[in-house]
């Protein structure tokens, strides 16, 4: 093999993805899409921690921020460049993804957000990029702007220096300021307040092109790799010195060398030279594009290089780093995509790794390609992003929506259900038995029936039987659809449970579907799917999921914040099934053996999904349709 880059910080079976997203915009023609998500409502069933006040007095985001700069504005303003003062790549580069994002304005008084042009990306006193006399520069700054830091972020990628890397010596105060850091604990992350950032070279890409290949080759000629430094002293050098015991130069390779800084030959040991001599013979990123796994242990610091190298090249980050807080946890699930050992475990990765379902392999390297692809392919991605996450906050405290309305309030139990059912013009009997078996379903509060004009007059509750004891209403419609469904009767309805009146029996899928939605909030399930195939004009071809409205179980966030009504309210099902591929980072998930009945007119939708696919924004990536697997 050639020689390879410096050392970074950075059921078969094998032997040997809170997704809460981000928000986008779509042409005029199709205003009703996913730009309008209630990103806080989902959030607020993830299992990333709420926004609370800190029991320590720490900063959170109802002590520090003023909400009342943000009341008409989603703007963010950047310090003019101070004079004489250099910046280092990676923050020129994220100053000016800002300035050129439809966030900007370069007017304080449009402002929620304020990031200083003061380079604040390395504070480590060893390096080139560390600016001095930080504070005094601060102090410096109108009064009436910096205001103690609020509504401020400051973006940090390295801290502390040589020995300890302190987390918490930035070498200025921060005061009220969101800190958007690399490398953050867990101990000293202040979670809904601060922002986990990614660690990036300078040579990360500024923007990159919209199509996004989310293809992995079958068979991968390592299962685990590693090639980096090894600190034969000081922090972070425990782990990674144990690496050599699980290299046996064929299924796993784990090389590294004592070459670090000016002074390592006078900390080597017996293994130095050895190492080296492998190390010179592996080549970095021959390993990166040609591995299962990525081993991405902790360097001086807890965050990596390698993570999102790992991610973008499909290669399954295996993370020995306790207590770093992931990129952007916020609104990712890492569970989709990501391995975490513990460092004291190093030993036992193979046993982890070996132990994992060849499937779910195929599809959590998927899902790290994807979630690069969204999130970190470029400086611009993750600059806007950092602004999506703080301004999606925003929307979940202020109840702020772009259409003025108002977020609805979740119940406090997240097992009150909501079922809706979509009756035929003719008269029948399977309504009766399905709000019977419906009313057995614990936790329901309300059913919504969809009553077709032509059935006649429409009854009232006490039509269908005095032994269920429901809320009932009842809307006239001629079709189904999600636009039919008044928006005041899905305040705090939960979860919603879709049935069409023609299914032959009442689902056995229900129940499962129901405990899969508890345990994954923002994805949509179904008994019923079918693959839509989209040719795009560069012929690269996408495989679309798309649940048929059947009988469907997903969170009522997604009918609260959509705008359903167009001019094809058949087509509203196909627009659930993209926004919640969207959101959740996973088409619609079939449970059971989602056999088609007759009555089941697919061409109609599916023709739906080849209308509606000109207009997807060119970064609209969608998973494919296999990804979705539990």
């Amino acid at each position: 093999m050639q020689n390879g880059r410096p050392g970074r910080d950075g059921d078969e079976r094998i032997q040997g993805m809170k997704v809460n997203g981000l928000g986008i915009s779509l042409p005029s023609k199709l205003p009703n899409f996913v730009d309008v998500i209630n990103y806080g409502d989902l959030e607020r069933l993830r299992r990333a921690r709420r926004q609370t006040r800190d029991q320590d007095g720490r900063c959170s985001f109802d002590k520090c921020f003023n909400f009342s700069r943000c009341r008409a504005s989603r703007k963010v303003y950047v310090y003019p460049d101070p004079p004489g003062l250099q910046q280092s790549t990676v923050y020129s580069n994220i100053l000016k993804a800002i300035r050129q994002s439809p966030y900007y304005t370069n007017n304080t008084r449009d402002a929620c957000l304020f990031v200083l042009s003061l380079d604040t990306i390395d504070r480590d006193q060893t390096s080139k990029n560390y600016v001095r006399s930080l504070q005094t520069y601060i102090d410096a700054l109108p009064r009436d702007l910096w205001n103690d830091g609020e509504n401020h972020i400051i973006y940090n990628l390295y801290h502390g220096t040589w020995p300890h890397y302190s987390e918490l010596d930035i070498g200025f105060d921060a005061g009220k300021a969101i800190l958007a850091r690399a490398s953050a604990s867990e101990e000293n992350f202040r979670h809904g307040f601060d922002l986990s950032f990614p660690l990036f070279h300078p040579q990360h890409p500024f923007s990159v092109p919209a199509e996004a290949n989310f293809s992995t080759r079958p068979d991968e000629q390592y299962l685990l790799s590693f090639k980096g430094k090894r600190y034969v002293y000081g922090i972070g050098s425990e782990t990674r010195d144990s690496l050599y015991h699980l290299h046996d130069g064929q299924r796993i390779a784990m090389v590294t060398t004592c070459r670090h800084n000016t002074d390592w030959q006078n900390y080597k040991d017996e293994r130095c030279e050895q190492d080296n001599e492998r190390y010179d013979q592996w080549d970095y990123q021959h390993l990166l594009n040609n591995s299962l796994f990525c081993l991405t242990p902790r360097g001086r610091r807890l965050g990596s290089f390698r993570f999102l190298e790992s991610l973008g090249a499909g290669c399954i980050p295996v993370v020995l780093s306790d207590n770093w807080v992931l990129p952007f946890t916020e609104i990712i699930d890492w569970d989709t995509a990501v391995i975490r050992v513990s460092e004291k475990n190093v030993l036992l990765t193979p046993d982890v790794v070996f132990s994992i379902p060849r499937r779910r392999i195929e599809t959590m390297r998927r899902a790290a390609k994807m979630l690069y692809h969204r999130y970190f392919a470029s400086v611009e991605r993750i600059a806007n992003s950092s602004l999506e996450i703080i301004f999606a906050r925003l929307d979940q405290s202020t109840g702020y929506r772009n259409d003025g309305a108002s977020i609805s309030t979740l119940p406090k139990s997240e097992q009150h259900l909501t079922a809706v059912i979509f009756t035929t013009p003719e008269l029948s009997s399977r309504l009766q038995k399905l709000v019977t078996e419906l009313a057995k379903l614990d936790g329901l509060q309300k059913i919504i029936i969809l009553w077709h004009v032509g059935r006649g007059t429409t009854p009232d509750g006490a039509d269908f039987g005095t032994n269920v004891k429901k809320q009932f209403v009842l809307v006239n419609t001629t079709q189904s659809c999600l636009a039919c469904i008044p928006s005041n009767l899905l305040n705090g309805a939960g979860t919603i449970v879709y049935l069409d009146e023609r299914l032959r029996n009442f689902p056995p899928e229900l129940p499962r579907m129901l405990q899969l939605l508890g345990e994954h909030p923002t994805r949509l399930f179904s008994a019923t799917t079918f693959t839509h195939t989209v040719q795009s004009k560069k012929t690269v071809t996408r495989h679309l999921k798309i649940a048929y409205p059947a009988a469907l179980v997903f969170h009522s966030s997604y009918l609260t914040s959509h705008h359903f009504r167009g001019s094809s309210p058949h087509c509203d099902f196909v627009r659930l099934s993209i926004a919640a591929s969207y959101l959740s980072e996973s088409p619609p998930i079939r449970v059971g053996r989602g056999d088609a009945q007759q009555w089941m007119q697919l061409e109609v939708f599916d023709e739906c999904a080849r209308q509606l696919a000109p207009y997807f924004p060119p970064g609209l990536l969608l998973p494919p349709a296999d990804l979705g697997l539990l």
